[in-house]
C-alpha cells in the first residue's frame, strides 16, 4: 500500500471510530492503527528483512504524523502571512473564501484529534 493510501486509511479510520464511539481517544488510536497498518505492510512484504522490522515503528510515527497533520489541516486555516510568497497567499486565500476545506472536513465528518 502507498503511503498515501495508508494515511488515508487512518485519517479517514480514526474519524469513523471517533464519531461513532465518544470513548475512544483519537490520538492513541491513530498511533495504534498507524502501528497495525506498519506492521500490516512489513507482514505482507515478501523480501522483510529484519532492519525492515526495525524500521517499521518508525515507518508508524511517520503515518501518524501526516495523519495528524492532514486532520489538523483541514480544520485550521494559515492566518500568519510572514515568510509566505505572494502567489501561494493568494491561493491560500481564495480556497477559503470558497470554504473548501471547511466543507469537506464537515462532509468527512472531522474533527479535531
Amino acid at each position: 500500500m502507498s503511503v498515501s493510501g495508508c494515511v488515508t486509511l487512518i485519517t479517514f479510520g480514526v474519524n469513523a471510530i471517533a464519531n461513532i464511539s465518544n470513548k475512544v481517544n483519537p490520538k492513541y488510536l491513530g498511533l495504534s492503527l498507524s502501528l497495525f497498518i506498519a506492521v500490516l505492510n512489513v507482514s505482507v512484504a515478501k523480501d522483510a528483512t529484519f532492519l525492515t522490522w526495525v524500521l517499521a515503528p518508525l515507518n508508524a510515527l511517520m503515518l501518524y504524523s501526516m495523519a495528524f497533520g492532514l486532520n489538523s489541516s483541514l480544520l485550521t486555516t494559515r492566518t500568519d502571512t510572514h515568510g509566505v510568497l505572494p502567489d501561494e497567499q493568494q491561493i491560500s486565500t481564495s480556497i477559503e473564501n470558497i470554504g473548501l476545506l471547511p466543507r469537506l472536513a464537515a462532509f468527512f465528518g472531522v474533527r479535531p484529534w
